[in-house]
């Protein structure tokens, strides 16, 4: 099973999207709920257009556990 953007009603009525991976594990979500399915699809379109050119920046994000003996940050991706 290929990658795909799952979207959703919730209960109170707002629209959200999951990214999930071949066997169904959510990789991403959208931050917010949004009004109908419409502005839901323009939101997976959005991150699709701006996911190739999203740097990463985990130095911002240092973990609980770096620099502890046997923990591996790999800093290398561009």
């Amino acid at each position: 099973m290929s990658p795909a953007f799952k979207i959703y009603q919730d209960p109170q009525g707002s629209w959200h999207w999951q990214l999930q991976a071949g066997d169904g594990q959510v990789m991403a979500t959208c931050g917010q709920g949004f009004t109908s399915r419409d502005a839901c699809m323009e939101g997976v379109a959005f991150v699709r257009t701006v996911a190739p050119l999203a740097e990463t920046q985990d130095d911002e994000f240092p973990t609980a556990n770096e620099g502890q003996a046997g923990v591996f940050i790999d800093r290398s991706l561009p």
